[in-house]
């Protein structure tokens, strides 16, 4: 299905906003996030939520803060009110990742020094090296690799572990087809 793709001005399109839930969707396994991010409505230049993540450098498995956050049609990933996000965090390099229920995650490069109070990453054209769990767009742009429906950081066509068959089941089996 065509869902949130590129359209010919370089922006993704928001074909399924109406489907964006209102409160944060991380709640559960594998994300297990316990923030109560939500909004009345869901403004029409928001494609989908994304959790973004503070981590230590050295060990991305140890995250120290996490924030459900709104990714618009420009690829830029603001706060529930439209502005930055803000972390509340010791001011220090992090890295910066960014999930997506049906995206593999991705991760800064390098560490972002919020040192200075703030910190800033430009994930669309931001990168010095090669991105990890990005998918180029060409002219140096990138976005998230999508397909990763059973949230194991791969995406498989089969096999053992693959997305194929978690997708199969959420459209309730293999005669089932989206337009």
């Amino acid at each position: 299905a065509d869902m949130n793709v590129l359209d010919s001005t370089g922006t993704m399109q928001a074909k399924i906003n109406d489907l964006v839930p209102t409160s944060q969707p991380y709640g559960f396994p594998p994300y297990d996030y316990v923030g109560s991010e939500s909004v009345v409505s869901v403004d029409t230049n928001v494609v989908d939520w994304v959790l973004v993540e503070l981590s230590n450098p050295l060990n991305n498995d140890a995250v120290f803060a996490q924030q459900a956050a709104f990714v618009l049609t420009d690829g830029s990933i603001v706060s529930t009110t439209g502005g930055p996000i803000v972390f509340v965090a010791p001011q220090v390099t992090w890295d910066v990742s960014i999930r997506h229920r049906n995206h593999l995650a991705t991760v800064t490069d390098a560490p972002i020094d919020f040192s200075g109070g703030a910190g800033s990453f430009n994930f669309i054209d931001g990168w010095t090296g090669t991105p990890l769990g990005m998918k180029a767009l060409g002219a140096d742009k990138y976005a998230m690799t999508p397909g990763d429906a059973n949230k194991d950081q791969s995406v498989t066509y089969a096999g053992l572990g693959n997305d194929r068959t978690a997708i199969l089941s959420f459209l309730g089996g293999i005669g089932n087809t989206v337009n």
